[in-house]
């Protein structure tokens, strides 16, 4: 079955819509920020946060650099940012379409925000562009596999895919490998949240913005599709009583070769 390709400016109007509350739903961007943060150079002469969102890790990222700025899609999450953190540099703009010159940007940081792109490895090789010899290209993004058992109580009521296009592990190998002038270095972790109810757990996705599909007619909700839904979740509680959704998680890790040095040859 063909993919269907992401409309950014449906993607753009979701998450601004989402701006709000964002700060109230996004533990696990949270926890998989903190786990790239770790690995960030003590300083660095810019640094750019792609997907930056509402400022969610702007003054802690700005604490690295001399000079931070937050790239979004969405202009609702900018708005956000601006006024958390009015002192910091703010650009509208698709990382698919990166307005940053060549070899001008020692840091990228990307926490959940590549996933969205229709061509990841056109996307990276942007950032590589834009990194200084040596620059580091930090991201994260969800794969195949997340939001179970959620996707899978879903499908079983209907019959349909639920998920957005997710890239097995193999796949975004295979993306990382088409592109030229930089090394990688890949974890993959899993995340697991915890919700005293189904309505809690959809609260979190649309909080953040991350219920949007590019199938216009997959949704959640519906009485009857709801009640049928919360029956079925029923069945996955854990010992304490909760029910879990899953995340498969890669933690990249990038470094641009320098191209003056022997480096490129190997």
């Amino acid at each position: 079955m063909t993919q269907l390709a992401y409309d950014k400016q449906r993607v753009a109007q979701q998450f601004s819509r989402a701006a709000g509350s964002y700060a109230q739903h996004d533990q696990l961007q949270r926890l998989t920020g903190k786990a790239l943060m770790a690995s960030l150079p003590q300083h660095c002469d810019s640094l750019v946060d792609i997907g930056c969102g509402p400022a969610s890790h702007s003054a802690e990222l700005a604490q690295y650099t001399q000079t931070y700025l937050g790239i979004d899609l969405a202009a609702g999450m900018l708005a956000q940012a601006q006024h958390c953190q009015p002192q910091l540099q703010w650009l509208l703009a698709d990382a698919e379409q990166l307005p940053l010159q060549h070899q001008s940007v020692a840091v990228i940081f990307a926490n959940l925000a590549l996933q969205w792109c229709n061509r990841l490895s056109a996307s990276l090789q942007q950032c590589v562009s834009a990194l200084q010899p040596r620059g580091q290209l930090l991201f994260s993004t969800v794969l195949a596999g997340s939001m179970e058992p959620l996707m899978s109580a879903m499908q079983q009521l209907d019959g349909q895919s639920h998920h957005n296009r997710l890239l097995t592990q193999q796949q975004l190998q295979q993306q990382l490998a088409e592109v030229e002038g930089i090394t990688w270095r890949v974890e993959v972790q899993q995340y697991r949240i915890s919700y005293p109810s189904l309505s809690d757990m959809l609260a979190d996705i649309k909080g953040i913005g991350a219920n949007y599909t590019a199938d216009r007619s997959s949704g959640y909700f519906g009485k009857a599709r709801w009640q049928a839904l919360t029956r079925r979740m029923e069945n996955y509680r854990d010992d304490r009583g909760l029910l879990q959704l899953n995340w498969n998680i890669a933690l990249i890790y990038g470094q641009k070769i320098n191209s003056n040095s022997a480096e490129k040859l190997i």
